[in-house]
């Protein structure tokens, strides 16, 4: 989803700790410049001499960049601002000339280190460019995180087309599903915009939706997923209801 503030980080964390919890083996990449999954995990973005940053150039490996984190069975591949460089290389290369192949770099590393992990989960950044490319070129299932709000609504009439044409060009088997996030029953804008979405995405939305609930904000400043730190939390459990739910696609 190309809008901030949405759950896309919350959700690559939160689901990333539920499956580990199912005693899966999880990796999550982080390649948003911003660091916030990385944050997330309870780590500082900054104390790490090789990133996601280096992966992208090619100098180092995925396996080079891992790290473990203090849930059980959950790994991160981190980043930190130097991200943001990445965009201009993968485009042009070090020399100026046109780099071939640039979309292929995550899958490629991910395929290096498929047979020790169960689940990889990749938090991208909110905008279209060459990360969120090798992102959806990587991908089995792409995951939108919708917050229930029109504004969220129109953003997901913007990702269609690119979908489309990820499938037409590098990725013709990537699934969809939409995942409805910050949901107040309470209110009617939050209740029409998700019945609205199901209405127009028919079977592409999943059953489970995520309140907006203030144990996730919480649990961000704790440097702990909702699911490690507060499990009996209306989110948590949501979290966990989401992870069962998305098993059948694991491959």
């Amino acid at each position: 989803m190309q809008k901030g503030g949405v759950g896309k980080t919350t959700t690559t964390a939160n689901l990333g700790c539920a499956f580990a919890q199912q005693g899966k083996r999880v990796l999550v990449i982080d390649i948003d410049p911003q660091g916030a999954l990385t944050i997330s995990m309870g780590v500082d973005p900054l104390q790490f001499e090789a990133t996601t940053y280096h992966l992208f150039l090619e100098e180092k490996s995925l396996s080079d960049i891992i790290v473990s984190t203090e849930i059980p069975n959950l790994d991160l591949a981190p980043t930190n601002i130097d991200l943001c460089g990445t965009e201009a290389y993968l485009s042009r290369g070090k020399s100026g000339g046109m780099m071939l192949g640039w979309e292929r770099i995550l899958i490629n590393a991910i395929q290096s280190v498929q047979n020790k992990y169960d689940v990889v989960l990749i938090d991208n950044p909110p905008t279209f460019g060459a990360l969120m490319t090798n992102a959806l070129t990587a991908a089995h299932l792409i995951l939108i995180p919708l917050q229930c709000s029109y504004l969220t609504l129109r953003a997901l009439e913007l990702l269609h087309p690119i979908i489309a044409e990820i499938r037409e060009k590098v990725n013709p088997s990537v699934d969809v599903r939409i995942l409805r996030t910050m949901f107040d029953s309470r209110t009617r804008h939050s209740n029409e915009v998700s019945e609205q979405v199901v209405k127009q995405e028919g079977d592409h939305v999943l059953t489970t939706k995520i309140k907006n609930m203030v144990s996730a904000a919480d649990a961000t400043i704790s440097g702990k997923p909702v699911v490690a730190f507060d499990a009996k939390s209306d989110v948590a459990i949501a979290y966990c209801q989401l992870a069962e739910e998305l098993t059948p696609f694991l491959k």
